[in-house]
């Protein structure tokens, strides 16, 4: 999706009190915001997407006598939308109010969104979204609790893709704009004993899509969503190394379903457990009302990415800074990469996903920042540590020229990475290797 136009309009609440003077005159009181209300506005956003299912069939290709199923729309390539989104939130922290000097936190959340497309009424929905959160923090104890529950009103039909031309890339999009109920609920305690701590955690996350299901038989290339959720608790025990650096080892239980069709011959139910060691390395959770600014120890330029829900891109380590709550994260590691760059034996990749909606990711790059659109089939090649960011469907390979004639020969070879299009890829003009541990 691409939103070659964009016009946002946002409202925020305020009050502003006004005093009568014995001079007649009237004055006006400066802006008083409770400190119980960590948000009030309303955005109205305006946008253009040049590929509402982001599918990659052409309408001249259909097979002879192709049938959607009645409610269902055939996911074609390069169908243009204007769409309009209205979106109001408001959040509270009941904890002031209460005096208790241990609850950090009590937080409310209400943030709807109604999005319209002009040219694709099937992918209308409205999205009812909760939040609810709890922060409490003692001598020595810490605890906190946070859901969000999320009901869509979508299409109750999923989308039909002619030639079962589906990848998971663009089903999610379309995915997040059918009638369903999401859940996530996420608990975690901790008890220090000096540098030692214990951490017991548990989590759920529950997918209930209510779209019907047709046979696949019947019915080739309609998207069934099954419905799905993940359960699991642990507990982990670790060593406080630094203030932002610890030793861990912890142990998980889970059980996972996922919903079983009546023309499907099997199930994907499991039970799992899993020991996890590391040192993690911890980030800064920060919640309003309030500013707040961050940086990069070096020169270069820092800037934003907004991610459109489900989009996902992928990052060269050491250039991420912040991100919305919106966006998840994950990570790889591509050994021998890095052999080319003082020596190292492979670098880490950052993805981070919108899975829960809009996210906006703060990078930086060292020098200037440069963005560069491959077409299908185009190529780019690139010094090893030049590039920041590409889209998932960018290819990289590794290139190498042997250093065979004058002052060096057989001394070596030279290494750079080659990309392959479509998608985008973004450069930046300074490297500062920063080496990867084991």
């Amino acid at each position: 999706m691409f939103n070659k136009f964009m016009l946002p309009v946002v409202l925020l609440g305020s009050l502003s009190v006004f005093v009568g003077r014995a001079d007649g005159q009237v004055a006006v009181a400066p802006e008083v915001k409770p400190a119980w209300l960590t948000e009030l506005s309303a955005g109205l956003k305006e946008s253009y997407d040049s590929s509402v299912f982001l599918s990659g069939v052409d309408p001249r290709y259909l097979p002879p006598g192709y049938v959607v199923p009645a409610g269902s729309v055939a996911a074609l390539r390069d169908r243009p939308s204007w769409l309009t989104t209205v979106s109001p939130r408001v959040g509270v922290n009941l904890a002031p109010l209460t005096g208790v000097t241990w609850l950090q936190g009590l937080t409310l959340g209400y943030a709807p969104e109604v999005v319209r497309y002009q040219a694709t009424p099937s992918e209308d929905y409205a999205a009812q979204r909760f939040t609810a959160g709890l922060q409490a923090k003692g001598e020595g104890w810490s605890a906190g609790a946070e859901e969000a529950f999320t009901f869509i009103n979508g299409s109750k039909y999923g989308p039909t893709y002619p030639g079962n031309y589906i990848t998971a890339y663009n089903i999610a999009a379309v995915r997040e704009r059918r009638e369903q109920i999401q859940d996530r609920l996420a608990l975690t305690g901790r008890y220090d004993l000096g540098r030692w701590f214990v951490r017991p955690t548990a989590s759920l996350l529950d997918y209930d899509l209510m779209t019907k299901a047709l046979s696949s038989t019947v019915y080739p290339g309609y998207m069934n969503y099954g419905s799905r959720y993940d359960v699991n608790g642990g507990l982990d025990g670790g060593y406080q190394l630094t203030s932002g650096l610890a030793a861990t080892l912890g142990y998980r239980y889970g059980h996972q379903y996922q919903e079983q069709f009546s023309f499907m011959p099997f199930r994907a139910d499991n039970d799992y457990q899993r020991v996890l060691a590391g040192m993690p390395v911890f980030m800064t959770s920060a919640r309003g009302p309030g500013r707040i600014a961050f940086s990069r120890d070096g020169a270069g330029q820092v800037f934003a990415l907004h991610l459109r829900p489900g989009e996902t891109v992928e990052v060269r380590e050491h250039q991420f800074l912040a991100a919305t709550d919106a966006v998840d994260f994950t990570f790889n590691r591509v050994r021998g990469m890095a052999n080319m760059l003082l020596g190292g034996t492979g670098f880490f990749i950052d993805t981070f996903t919108a899975a829960q909606g809009e996210g906006i990711l703060w990078l930086h790059g060292y020098g200037n920042v440069f963005e560069v659109q491959l077409q299908p089939g185009e190529q780019i090649d690139i010094e090893p540590g030049g590039w920041i960011y590409e889209s998932p469907s960018v290819t990289m390979e590794t290139m190498f020229q042997r250093l065979s004639t004058g002052l060096f020969a057989s001394a070596g070879q030279v290494a750079w990475n080659r990309f392959t299009g479509p998608g985008r890829i973004a450069l930046q003009s300074m490297y500062i290797h920063q080496p990867s541990g084991e």
